[in-house]
């Protein structure tokens, strides 16, 4: 497990620069990176809020159909 503070940069830019690094590291097919933290909660987030979206949308297209 790899942790890092990111001071002055924010979460998108960190982990775009960390993907970045370790796509460079040419790493065997078995060893797996996985993004946790923060990250995988933002990530999360934005999954879930593109569902609401999207639900709205069909909700709205719905009650006017009616």
């Amino acid at each position: 497990m790899v942790t890092a503070r990111l001071d002055g940069a924010d979460l998108g830019t960190g982990v775009a620069s960390v993907k970045k690094s370790v796509e460079q590291l040419h790493l065997p097919s078995s060893i797996r990176v996985v993004y946790g933290g923060t990250y995988q909660v933002q990530q999360k987030s934005f999954r879930d809020l593109v569902l609401v979206l999207v639900l709205a949308v069909v909700l709205v297209f719905i009650s006017f159909a009616v």
